[in-house]
């Protein structure tokens, strides 16, 4: 199989660590893979990537940025036609992003299964972001034809997959959910921080709109200092938010840990008490439902989380793993906080339930297990063709 891709592996983001867990399980399953990606100038890959159990070919990126992505995808689909001749593929997977046709140009010309994978309407994205109408719409027109043209879609929550059913004007056999993971193996804790003060609370991942940050820091400027409140992460989104950085330096409660290595995350959860994933609700993929990363690390890592109330995130209350919370009211994040500092007893209890809940539910082997019978089928449907 080849898997297409505009994911950054160099970066330690959500994105990257679906991407190659999920791929390492389906290679414990036989897949032979072959994963191409973008390389930018300058940048390398750390001993993770490259031990990871299949072949991975970068591509590095032109200069120029406006054009660098749609040449990368032109050479993707070179790459994968030039090895086809000494490899015979037997279906190409593309992780969708920004443009992502490399792939199908190559699965076209070859006749053989294109999957496409969306994580999330990448045209809404960039409007949010940028407010770019123009290049949103350019993206939207894109994803939509991809995934008309592939010959089904894969996603990760129920909520994401309504919605690109609709705005693409789907069939409901063109997209099925295969939900997010985690490497339980691989977050499961060695030691657990006492329960003393300050009370630790970790928030990791990228600062995108939809992650409600600014809800985070209203909340913690509600907590004192028996609370401490630290942000691993950041992204390319942290470089335009200047006012979340003022408001950070104004906090004393508050660290900004910056991006951590995924081998290193695991230790560095040891130090919390609760893990915190305060989505927005403003944004239509979101609301839907999400399939946090985060909160699956978490519970691995043996947190209580405390996370917006959205379409299914009902298990973190019904399997008693944490709270859930109104999107967007500090105030309600502040006192979910403080209801578990005041109890340290049902904080271990949720603990104890987060651990095993990860292992029997989350783990990407179940994950990539379902992806491998769906690949499967698709492939014995190309074969009665």
């Amino acid at each position: 199989m080849a898997v297409a891709t505009e994911v950054d592996l160099s970066q330690p983001y959500g994105n990257m660590v679906h991407l190659t867990e999920m791929l390492s399980s389906l290679s414990g399953l036989g897949w032979d893979i072959t994963l191409f990606v973008p390389r930018r100038p300058g940048t390398g890959y750390d001993d993770r990537i490259h031990a990871l159990p299949y072949a991975i070919v970068p591509i590095t990126l032109r200069k120029i940025p406006k054009f660098s992505i749609p040449i990368y995808e032109v050479q993707v689909s070179r790459e994968i036609l030039r090895r086809h001749r000494d490899k015979p593929w037997d279906l190409i997977y593309t992780r969708s992003d920004l443009y992502s046709l490399g792939g199908w140009f190559a699965a076209h010309r070859l006749k053989i299964p294109h999957i496409v994978e969306l994580n999330s309407l990448k045209g809404e994205e960039l409007y949010q972001a940028d407010r770019s109408l123009i290049l949103s719409r350019f993206i939207e027109a894109i994803e939509g034809w991809l995934v008309r043209n592939s010959d089904i879609a894969v996603t990760v929550s129920s909520g994401l997959r309504k919605e690109i059913l609709r705005h693409h004007h789907l069939s409901n056999d063109k997209c099925a959910v295969i939900e997010n993971g985690v490497n339980t193996a691989h977050f499961r804790p060695k030691v657990r921080p006492p329960h003393i003060p300050p009370m630790n609370i970790v928030f990791t991942g990228q600062f995108s709109p939809f992650q409600g940050v600014p809800t985070l820091l209203e909340a913690a400027a509600l907590l004192d200092s028996s609370f401490q409140v630290t942000i691993v992460g950041g992204g390319p989104h942290a470089a335009i938010n200047s006012d979340l950085a003022a408001t950070i330096n104004s906090l004393s409660n508050v660290c900004l840990h910056g991006p951590c290595p995924y081998q290193e995350l695991p230790d560095l959860l040891t130090r919390f008490h609760v893990g915190i994933s305060p989505y927005t609700s403003r944004w239509r993929h979101v609301a839907g439902g999400p399939s946090p990363i985060k909160v699956y690390a978490y519970l691995a890592a043996g947190l209580p989380v405390i996370a917006t109330r959205l379409p299914g995130l009902e298990f973190i209350e019904d399997k008693g793993v944490g709270i859930l919370v109104p999107a967007e009211d500090p105030r309600a994040l502040s006192r979910a906080i403080k209801k578990l500092q005041a109890d340290p007893m049902a904080r271990e209890e949720m603990s104890l339930r987060a651990l095993k809940l990860a292992q029997e539910s989350f783990d990407w082997n179940h994950r990539a297990a379902r992806l491998d019978r769906l690949l499967r089928e698709r492939l014995q449907a190309q074969a009665y063709q």
